[in-house]
């Protein structure tokens, strides 16, 4: 089910959660969360929102995270430290920084959907 179509079953804002980065290893890794209004999506996803592992272009890839902001009825990114992983693990670090969003989340009324690919 597309997210969009997510929105509208539910009549409800949706915040999608996800995170990005390999770790410790190579770096850190971030968090993000974005509520969007379900009639922006369908401008999104005909301007290629759909799947961020599919855009190769730094150039591109700068352009749709840039619609994603301007349309975002709220958003917000956490990084998450090599420190911060070293000492809690990537898997509790990265759960942590979620319950943020979630928190968020329940503030701004929205139901938090992670993705869990």
């Amino acid at each position: 089910m597309r997210l969009a179509d997510y929105d509208r079953s539910y009549h409800a804002k949706i915040m999608g959660i996800d995170e990005a980065g390999t770790g410790a290893v190579a770096g850190g890794v971030g968090v993000a969360g974005v509520v969007l209004d379900p009639a922006t999506m369908d401008h999104l996803e005909s301007v290629g929102v759909t799947d961020s592992k599919k855009v190769r272009s730094p150039e591109r890839r700068a352009y749709l995270a840039g619609e994603v902001r301007r349309l975002a009825a709220w958003h917000r990114v956490i990084l998450i430290t090599v420190e911060e992983i070293n000492e809690f693990g990537q898997g509790w670090a990265v759960t942590r920084r979620m319950r943020e969003l979630v928190a968020a989340a329940d503030v701004l009324s929205a139901i938090p959907v992670v993705d869990g690919n």
